[in-house]
């Protein structure tokens, strides 16, 4: 089974296509489209985008990578976006980056840096899917609590629940705390300081420029 990354390059010149294949087929599954109109015929197919980063010409002949970068999102199949280009004015490249254009590099551009800019963003998008993930899973857990206290609290006292998991919980977990109470209170409070440091992180690397 091939573990490889999926990616997709659209540029309408072949020799660049070659180039990148060249260079990069043996790190990443390359599928490779010479017009966003193909690339979006294909992503027909698809119920989800079947690529974990799309590597992009801005002049692709027919719609721009700006165009299509904007249908792609419009059909709730997103993922990461690098867009290439030596055509990029200020006023352009801000509105590439509210349309959904992840990185924005200047042609040419090594493949080395290119490279590492498509790791960077398959780790940021798993990162950003796991960090989902994780609010649901808290969402749920605090539910079930929620439902599990009310089951709790109509069979047994406050004294007798407190007892029970003080006494049956990790000794290292409670040491600072006073009852169980308190203790589900806190590991929420942790919960959401971790999550919210996560997206601090993440904002940061994205911002962090590659040297």
């Amino acid at each position: 089974m091939d573990i490889r990354p999926q990616i997709a390059i659209i540029d309408d010149e072949f020799d660049i296509i070659d180039t990148y294949k060249d260079l990069l087929g043996h790190k990443y599954i390359i599928t490779d489209f010479n017009s966003a109109e193909t690339y979006l015929s294909y992503l027909d197919s698809f119920k989800n985008n079947p690529f974990e980063v799309i590597l992009t010409d801005f002049k692709l002949g027919g719609l721009t990578g700006l165009e299509m970068i904007e249908k792609t999102h419009s059909q709730n199949k997103h993922v990461p976006f690098i867009l290439m280009s030596g055509y990029l004015d200020k006023d352009t490249t801000l509105r590439a980056h509210n349309m959904g254009a992840h990185r924005i590099l200047a042609k040419p551009t090594p493949v080395s840096i290119i490279d590492a800019e498509i790791q960077n963003l398959i780790y940021e998008f798993e990162v950003t899917k796991l960090r989902e993930e994780t609010k649901k899973l808290t969402y749920v857990l605090k539910d079930v609590c929620r439902c599990f206290d009310l089951l709790m609290t109509k069979h047994f006292t406050k004294s007798e629940i407190n007892t029970f998991f003080m006494a049956n919980l990790d000794p290292q977990i409670i040491t600072e705390t006073a009852d169980f109470e308190t203790y589900l209170r806190e590991l929420e409070k942790k919960l959401y300081r971790s999550i919210k440091l996560e997206e601090i992180l993440m904002r940061q690397l994205r911002k962090k420029p590659i040297v």
